[in-house]
């Protein structure tokens, strides 16, 4: 058991370290998921890798919209269910919504505010506080 424990440990501190080593050059971030929108998903306390520019973003996919770039202070991780088209048909944005919630977002997020996306296999590190 202590030895599980050490190798969780030793890995928690890997990605802590590695974290901020990939943000910038390999266009990585880490979140935290701060609400239960995307409960069952990511719950709150998840910590969440994501990657700019993995690909085009479809319907199904889950973005992190930029905290910037909306009227959100953090930002937030939210799964895209409809793509918004500009006259020409290319897309210029995402309507959203959080797994857990019954309703879409308000505003849609323009192509500029997605920050980036979990890779297409997901990885979450689950840290609960007491």
């Amino acid at each position: 058991m202590m030895r599980t424990l050490r190798y969780a440990g030793a890995g928690l501190l890997g990605v802590c370290l590695a974290a901020p080593l990939l943000a910038g050059p390999a266009g990585f971030g880490v979140h935290r998921v701060e609400t239960g929108s995307m409960a069952g998903t990511y719950d709150p306390g998840s910590v969440v890798l994501t990657q700019r520019g993995t690909g085009e973003v479809a319907v199904g996919d889950v973005i992190r919209v930029d905290a910037d770039r909306t009227d959100d202070d953090e930002g937030f991780i939210h799964r895209v269910v409809e793509l918004v088209r500009a006259p020409d048909g290319a897309v210029a944005g995402y309507v959203t919504r959080g797994d857990a919630n019954d309703h879409n977002d308000i505003d849609p997020a323009s192509r500029e505010a997605v920050a980036g996306e979990p890779p297409r296999v997901p990885w979450r590190l689950s840290i609960h506080g007491g």
